[in-house]
């Protein structure tokens, strides 16, 4: 994340501190929905500022947030977003790039760590882990699917009988069944790797993930 974009997202939510509880839970809703928005970050966290803004004056005066933006939410944030510039394909591209870049990083070193701990338990060699096909094909799975999720509850956020709740649990089961099924029946050997280099290629794709926006 940019340093500009990760000053306005500071200031954002100490702004939104100030905001009564009734305004926060709209302004989380909007933040949601802005998030799956196709515009970058750092325009996201502007317009959110923009809202806040306009939101800590409505309570001044005694004003709702309803009172203030109108009872659509969904409308208004429709309406500012077509002012706003979109992404091109090749900021788009990468803005996905480092949502996956963030969900890979972790479960390799999710995957580091259990391969570490298996090793040390059943003797084998700490230097050499193997990578299998399930490795590979359950984080690509699971990469696809959190990032689906996301994208899918943010544009629902103001859906208030989108089935939030038991699409998490369906969409979690899923995840868990690749997880363990690739990793029992899909054991064919790839190839091995260095711990140090697994650790390394997790580091750079949160590196590439946090400074990418």
């Amino acid at each position: 994340m940019k340093p500009k974009t990760r000053r306005l997202l500071k200031e954002n939510n100490a702004l939104d501190a100030r905001l009564s509880p009734e305004s926060q839970a709209v302004m989380t809703d909007i933040v949601c929905y802005l998030r799956a928005a196709n515009i970058g970050v750092c325009q996201q966290e502007l317009l959110r500022r923009d809202i806040t803004e306009m939101l800590l004056d409505g309570e001044a005066r005694g004003e709702s947030a309803q009172s203030v933006i109108g009872g659509d939410y969904r409308a208004f944030c429709d309406e500012v977003l077509s002012e706003v510039p979109r992404q091109s394909a090749a900021a788009r591209a990468l803005s996905l790039l480092s949502t996956a870049g963030a969900c890979l990083g972790i479960l390799v070193l999710i995957w580091l760590a259990g391969e570490l701990i298996a090793a040390a338990a059943t003797g084998e060699s700490l230097l050499r882990l193997t990578v299998t096909a399930g490795d590979l094909i359950s984080a690509a799975g699971i990469t696809a699917l959190a990032s689906a999720l996301v994208e899918l509850i943010c544009r629902h956020s103001f859906d208030k009988d989108f089935p939030r709740g038991k699409l998490w649990f369906a969409l979690l089961f899923v995840l868990v069944f690749l997880l363990i099924a690739a990793g029992v029946f899909l054991r064919t050997p790839l190839f091995a790797v260095h711990p140090a280099f697994a650790a390394v290629v997790a580091a750079a794709l949160l590196l590439f993930s946090h400074f990418s926006e």
